[in-house]
């Protein structure tokens, strides 16, 4: 329903361009930030945060390895850090819910 929502609000082709670009950050995420675990995290974290928080946290962290030396590991729990404090201040969790 927030979806549809927020189609409503900004209209379809604002919204689709907004989704056009969550994809490539979920797909830079998949890309380079990967350690083999985190797939599911970051497809929950793309779905539910803003864009605008997205697109800051992967600047945070960008700018955090100018020098380029932090290993995928490194790289993939310091975008999960900034995403869970977001999260945190919105009183989500990104977390997958499973049916036991």
């Amino acid at each position: 329903m927030k979806d549809l929502e927020r189609a409503k609000n900004i209209g379809i082709a604002a919204y689709n361009e907004e989704l056009d670009k969550k994809k490539e950050i979920l797909e830079k995420l998949l890309k380079e930030y990967n350690d083999g675990r985190k797939k599911t995290f970051y497809c929950i974290a793309v779905n539910l945060l803003d864009l605008e928080e997205l697109e800051d946290a992967m600047r945070m962290v960008e700018e955090f390895d100018t020098s380029h030396t932090l290993t995928v590991k490194e790289k993939a729990e310091q975008i999960k850090s900034v995403f869970e404090d977001l999260a945190q201040q919105k009183n989500m969790v990104l977390k997958l819910r499973k049916k036991t």
